[in-house]
């Protein structure tokens, strides 16, 4: 498993509840308490809107990647395919001993009528 990357969205969580917690302890950043109470939520609400943009390029990335992954497969897959019919193939050149069926003959169909005969 590999370490989390650094995302802007930590960092901006993280210095929302730094803000907040200098907030709780003093009351204020040297700005009064409805000014220092919105910027930790609009910091809060751009960590958010980060967290949305790095989740879209992760689908993006991770459905590039299986879409890669998904070629390779069938690519791998054909591949196979073609060596197996080339194995059903009847190996009838150069001497093989393989034999195809002889195709079953088809009986002529029975006359109507008795050949030779009175028909009555």
């Amino acid at each position: 498993m590999t370490a989390k990357p650094d995302c802007v969205s930590d960092y901006l969580l993280k210095l929302a509840r730094d803000l907040n917690g200098v907030v709780n302890e003093r009351g204020t950043i040297n700005l009064d308490r409805v000014t220092s109470v919105n910027v930790i939520l609009h910091i809060g609400r751009i960590a958010e809107l980060a967290r949305k943009l790095e989740n879209a390029w992760s689908q993006a990335e991770w459905n590039r990647r299986a879409s890669q992954d998904r070629l390779s497969l069938l690519t791998s897959m054909n591949r196979v395919t073609a060596e197996v019919l080339g194995l059903m193939r009847p190996d009838t050149e150069d001497g093989g001993n393989v034999v195809q069926f002889r195709p079953k003959p088809s009986n002529s169909p029975a006359p109507s009528a008795p050949s030779g005969g009175d028909a009555a």
